[in-house]
Parts: structure tokens; C-alpha cells; sequence
């Protein structure tokens, strides 16, 4: 019943949460790529933003065809930004 009035709740007051794994490209050389992955977490309400956070999580450096994870903040490896990034990048 919580998650129902919950629900509810977001719908009047129109509240939408954003959360996402985003990649930034930046071209060092046309063998060499840094891809920087950001956790975006984003609440708005009635379309204005209310609160938001953008973590730095990684990067991720291509040297011709060889790709290196690189993590940021004592961040370990994380296989689901991995994916992420082959699904959006690779395929």
C-alpha cells in the first residue's frame, strides 16, 4: 500500500527521477580516446529541477584497439559500466 500512495504522491506533484550512467567522449589523438563516465542523479518536479548530483565514476582510455578501465574515487570495477559503455559505444 506504501508504494501505491507513493506512486501516487509523484503523480501529483509530477516527479520524475532521472538516473543514469552518462559517458563524455574527449579525442586526445586519433589513436588515443579518454570516454569519462558520470553517475547523474537528477529529481525534478512539475518540469524544474529540484535537486541533481554528478559523480565522476571512471574513465575509460582506447589506445588503438585496446581498451583500459581507469577508476576514479576508489571506485573498484564495475562490470555494469562496462557494459554500458560497449552497449552504447561498441555495437
Amino acid at each position: 500500500m506504501a508504494k501505491n500512495f507513493e506512486e501516487m504522491i509523484k503523480d501529483v506533484l509530477e516527479i520524475e527521477d532521472i538516473d543514469q550512467i552518462q559517458f563524455k567522449r574527449i579525442e586526445i589523438s586519433p589513436d588515443k580516446i579518454i570516454y569519462f563516465a558520470f553517475h547523474e542523479n537528477q529529481k525534478m518536479m512539475f518540469g524544474k529541477l529540484t535537486s541533481g548530483t554528478i559523480e565522476p565514476l571512471c574513465f575509460i582510455l582506447k589506445t588503438g584497439d585496446e581498451y583500459h578501465y581507469c577508476p576514479l574515487n576508489k571506485n573498484k570495477f564495475d562490470k555494469e559500466i562496462v557494459k554500458e559503455f560497449v552497449d552504447k559505444y561498441k555495437y
